[in-house]
């Protein structure tokens, strides 16, 4: 087996490692993942006439916005 050279104080330290490693990678995701939400509802707002809004909903299943834009036609 690839570990049997291994210590035990080697190991621990290498899933010390990995822990620290996974704690610091989704901190990362969770700032990003803010990060683009915020890109994005800035996207929206920025779409002139509001054709953002509809853009975004037509992505979205919203059946009150659905039955409105049906009773409109």
């Amino acid at each position: 087996m690839a570990f049997e050279n291994l210590s035990f104080n080697s190991i621990s330290s290498l899933l010390e490692t990995l822990q620290q490693r996974i704690i610091e990678t989704d901190a990362k995701n969770e700032e990003l993942e803010e990060e683009i939400s915020e890109l994005e509802q800035q996207r929206i707002l920025n779409v002139p006439n509001n054709q953002g809004m509809n853009e975004y909903s037509s992505c979205v299943s919203w059946p009150h916005l659905t039955a409105e834009r049906e009773r409109a036609d």
